[in-house]
């Protein structure tokens, strides 16, 4: 070892110290503490000195009391000037970081301004911004070749077949079917299990073949006899001729053949037996061919195929079962199969049903999928306009709400269709302005670069709107939306775009707005303004207004009380109809030119000049009930009766139950003066009307019977039971109805139907019916209740009856009307209360399904 290393550590601490001390003082006269360097060095013993020393010298220090004044003072002046040196002086160890760093920030500000102009040329504009992604968007990409590469014709199936065929059978004298290549096939296969059972190579400790095993299932190796596109191209054969027994014996090939089929093959095979409503067929393939855990496209072919085979009518089907099934296996279904499931529901138009899709909505939630996507949104917020149940526009703003600010999903043009019509059926102001709002935004607020919206107005959102304006009898909106209907499908049109244009559904809104609007102007409001006779009269004009009152004169005072009507028939003004004469004189107006442009449809060539933009309008009994409405509520008696009895025949349509309802209805609020004239009118309608309702009663098959319900019998009655007690006829009333009590007794309410197993109510966390449920037995409408009668409907008649103090008829209606009421209470009582079967419903002939009915 060196020497140095036998130095005492005190004494090696001592020299480092004074050696760098001397190195500060001349480097840092000043500094009075000991460099930080030296704080960080690894000494055996720490040393620091409260002051450095004064010079470099190594004698005694001498103490500054022996000093003399003058010298303290001139040594206190001496460290004053240097502290100040120090001050102005820059620290030696951070110049040069310093200095570098302003050095980079100067230069950077020198090269930001002498590039300043260049970044202000290459500055672009909007219009060149927008060539530019237009020149990229139309770079090919991979998709694009992708489809050009498609466009290049393929051979079809049967050819591929033919060409398999020539290959195995020789040149054959004429085309043959896809079953010879199928029988080639299959002496292949057999030639090939016979070879297996005669030739078995062995392999010392390895089992060539297993037991209870055929020896068909243990080849693996593929025989190279057809290619996969082959193979897939005699399966579409068979498939598009609808043989299911050849498909089936294509897979038994492939896979003897040493060929297995794809899951893209199978699930083809399974969309054509769901296709094809065949659940059991669909059951036995899954058995057969995929096992116990189908993929979840297979899941929603089993349930697809179960939908089509039995409709959700009474609930209890196994579609609805099929799903819980599934979820209590851990394999719940996709999102789509439960869409299907609540479109089948909501086809069903029932209170019951519509109930049941909102809880299976909410199951679904609950249990699979807990975020639904933008069809499934859509789907649920037209659903809060139904017409089984209420309008619900609360919860679809709510709906709506989620979707667009919770989840962030942008909206689609069908969700926007979907909430403006369940604000619009409302038919409140308030959610009316709502869905006006809304489709504004639709069209304002998803524009592109250059203002174009991203969602373009469609016959879709004009009803929707259409539907709004006739509930608040908004007139003036009514014509505006018509006259921008009509415009954007001219437009369509010349682009051969045409996905704007008016239709039947379209003018049945337009003709009911006409008939809820009220005109402004009245002629009791405006009374007739008796003429002085003896005033002073110099006009001509004068002169003949005093004459005195012949028989023409109230005809004159009848013309200048009217206000001025226009004589143009072809051409309407910017305000709305100001009298019923104007808004009559403008539906017929507008009734002649559907006529006419349906006729033009139907005899002129489409190809030969311009069409009218009615011509897509069909004349059916709602359009011509609609019509109707519109004399209903402007016309006089005389004028609608007429139209009644000839607009049916003059265009060749059958009258409805809701014809005879609104006519029956429009008897009733007659003027007073009206009544005895009325009274035949009606009394051929009600004899029309027996007619139908003896075939309703009757369960007939008739197309106008179908359009019957049992709350259109209770309003055809009461109707005419108050047209009878109105005209003074109360005996015939009264004996109306009797003659209804004996027809619906009171005791036919009382009969509940039975309560379906879904609509449980019971309490249990796994079960073959929702668990989680938006609505209750108490909340659901009984929209199978038969006709009966209440008090309010009878009121008329019952004041007849005291006014004629007949106490027999008045004890009979007080004996009828709570009679009803009890029967229905106890009716009510009994659905809310009710159980469902004791029996729980078979998920399904499907094994895999039996094997999973146990509770988890």
């Amino acid at each position: 070892m060196s020497g140095h290393f036998l130095l005492p550590p005190a004494l090696l601490d001592l020299t480092l110290v004074r050696a760098t001390a001397r190195l500060q003082a001349l480097s840092r006269p000043a500094i009075k503490s000991v460099p930080f360097e030296t704080s960080k060095r690894c000494m055996h013993q720490a040393t620091k000195f409260a002051e450095p020393p004064a010079s470099t010298s190594y004698l005694p220090a001498v103490d500054p009391a022996d000093r003399s004044l003058y010298a303290r003072r001139k040594r206190r002046s001496n460290q004053d000037e240097r502290k100040r040196t120090d001050r102005s002086a820059t620290v030696p160890f951070m110049k040069k970081p310093l200095s570098e760093l302003e050095a980079r920030v100067r230069n950077l500000q020198s090269t930001v301004v002498e590039k300043g102009s260049v970044v202000e040329d290459m500055a672009y504009s909007e219009p060149e911004l927008l060539s530019i992604y237009e020149d990229l968007l139309a770079i090919p990409s991979e998709s694009t070749s992708r489809a050009q590469e498609d466009s290049v014709p393929r051979p079809s199936d049967a050819e591929i077949i033919q060409v398999a065929t020539h290959r195995l059978l020789g040149p054959l004298e004429q085309d043959t079917s896809h079953h010879t290549l199928i029988s080639r096939l299959g002496g292949i296969a057999a030639d090939l299990d016979s070879m297996r059972q005669t030739f078995t190579p062995v392999i010392p400790g390895v089992r060539t073949n297993p037991p209870n095993v055929a020896p068909a299932t243990v080849a693996l190796v593929p025989t190279g006899i057809l290619t996969e596109r082959e193979w897939m191209s005699l399966v579409h054969v068979c498939l598009q001729d609808s043989d299911a027994k050849a498909v089936e014996e294509v897979l038994q090939l492939m896979k003897r053949l040493g060929h297995p089929p794809s899951d893209d093959l199978l699930n083809q095979v399974l969309t054509f037996y769901a296709d094809s409503a065949d659940m059991e067929a669909v059951e036995r393939f899954l058995d057969t061919w995929i096992g116990s855990k189908p993929s979840e496209q297979q899941r929603d072919l089993h349930i697809k195929a179960a939908l089509k085979a039995n409709p959700p009518r009474a609930l209890d089907s196994p579609a609805l079962n099929l799903l819980h099934a599934y979820e209590a296996r851990g394999l719940p279904a996709p999102q789509k199969s439960y869409t299907r499931t609540i479109v089948a529901l909501l086809s069903c138009r029932t209170a019951v049903a519509e109930a049941h899709a909102w809880d299976l909505f909410s199951h679904m939630r609950y249990v699979a999928h807990p975020d639904p996507d933008a069809h499934m949104y859509a789907l649920m917020i037209s659903a809060c306009s139904s017409s089984a149940l209420s309008a619900q526009p609360e919860r679809a703003l709510d709906l709506f709400a989620e979707m667009t600010e919770d989840r962030r999903m942008p909206p689609t043009q069908a969700t926007y269709c979907a909430v403006i019509l369940a604000c619009a059926r409302s038919g409140e102001r308030k959610f009316v302005h709502e869905a006006f709002r809304l489709a504004k935004q639709m069209l304002d607020a998803h524009r592109d670069a250059r203002g174009r919206s991203e969602f373009q107005p469609n016959a879709r959102v004009f009803a929707a709107l259409l539907e709004g304006a006739k509930r608040v009898g908004d007139l003036a909106k009514t014509r505006w939306i018509l006259a921008e209907m009509v415009q954007q499908s001219a437009r369509a049109e010349q682009s051969d775009a045409a996905d704007i244009f008016v239709n039947e559904p379209i003018m049945t809104h337009i003709f009911n707005a006409y008939a809820a609007y009220k005109p402004p102007f009245r002629r009791g409001a405006a009374p007739l303004v008796e003429k002085q006779k003896a005033a002073p009269v110099s006009t001509p004009q004068a002169e003949d207004i005093s004459q005195p009152s012949g028989s023409s004169a109230p005809q004159q005072d009848d013309m200048q009380a009217q206000p001025p009507v226009e004589a143009s028939h072809s051409s309407f003004s910017h305000l709305p109809p100001q009298t019923r004469a104007e808004l009559l004189r403008e539906v017929q107006t507008l009734f002649s030119r559907i006529l006419e442009d349906v006729s033009a449809e139907d005899v002129v060539d489409q190809t030969s000049g311009p069409q009218g933009p009615f011509r897509r309008v069909n004349l059916t009994p709602r359009l011509l009930n609609a019509y109707l409405s519109v004399h209903y509520a402007h016309a006089s008696f005389e004028t609608w009766s007429n139209l009644y009895r000839t607009i049916f025949s003059e265009h060749g349509q059958p009258r409805t139950a809701r014809t005879y309802v609104e006519a029956l209805e429009r008897c009733t609020i007659s003027r007073k003066e009206e009544r005895e004239l009325v009274l035949p009118f009606a009394e051929e309608v009600w004899t029309e009307w027996q007619t139908v309702e003896d075939k309703w009663r009757a369960n007939s098959a008739d197309d106008v019977v179908r359009t019957i319900n049992a709350r259109l019998i209770e309003r055809a009655n009461t109707a005419m039971m108050r047209l009878l007690a109105l005209t003074n006829h109360r005996t015939r009333a009264l004996e109306l109805v009797k003659s209804f009590a004996a027809r619906y007794p009171p005791d036919s309410v009382k009969v509940v139907p039975p309560k379906p197993t879904v609509r449980s109510t019971r309490t249990v966390l796994v079960g073959v019916k929702p668990l989680v449920r938006l609505t209750s037995a108490v909340d659901v409408p009984d929209d199978s209740v038969p006709p009966l009668l209440s008090f309010a409907e009878l009121e008329i008649l019952h004041h007849r009856l005291i006014a004629a103090q007949d106490s027999a008829g008045i004890r009979y209606i007080k004996w009828l009307c709570k009679a009803y009421e009890g029967a229905l209470r106890r009716r009510r009582a009994s659905v809310v209360q009710a159980r469902p079967s004791d029996g729980a419903p078979v998920p399904g002939p499907h094994t895999a399904l039996h094997e999973s009915g146990q509770d988890i």
